[in-house]
């Protein structure tokens, strides 16, 4: 599967896609960063110099992305806070719309998780984040 048909699952609805060697390791149509929480969980080693495609780019992911490893992030919108985390670590990216933060639901204010993964390590918003997790 060539990155364009990646790039169409999340054009089709999917939120999460990871791929490492070719083959897709995990994938999601879940919204928020709960697939991506759940994949590391699941899959963080495996994650290593992976590609991951997603829906919807802000820091919070990107410090995910960073505290898995991977290699590359594909993505149909980023924040710039996400860009300047991916930036700092060295990952590559490609970004289709850069928007200037992510918003919560009622689009009034910065989404949660954002709000909670400023000045964070990627390995303690990590932490902060997975003690959630059932």
């Amino acid at each position: 599967m060539s990155n364009k048909k990646h790039i169409d699952f999340l054009k089709q609805g999917g939120s999460l896609l990871i791929v490492k060697n070719g083959e897709i390791i995990f994938k999601s149509n879940k919204d928020n960063l709960r697939p991506l929480l759940e994949c590391i969980e699941k899959l963080k080693d495996k994650m290593v110099g992976a590609i991951a495609f997603d829906k919807l780019l802000g820091n919070a992911a990107a410090l995910l992305f960073v505290y898995a490893k991977v290699r590359e992030v594909y993505a149909s919108k980023g924040s710039k806070a996400g860009v300047n985390t991916l930036e700092r670590n060295n990952i590559n990216y490609s970004i289709e719309k850069i928007i200037p933060c992510v918003l919560n639901n009622q689009t009034n204010g910065l989404c949660p998780m954002e709000k909670l993964s400023r000045g964070k390590s990627p390995k303690d918003f990590y932490r902060l984040v997975s003690k959630n997790l059932p």
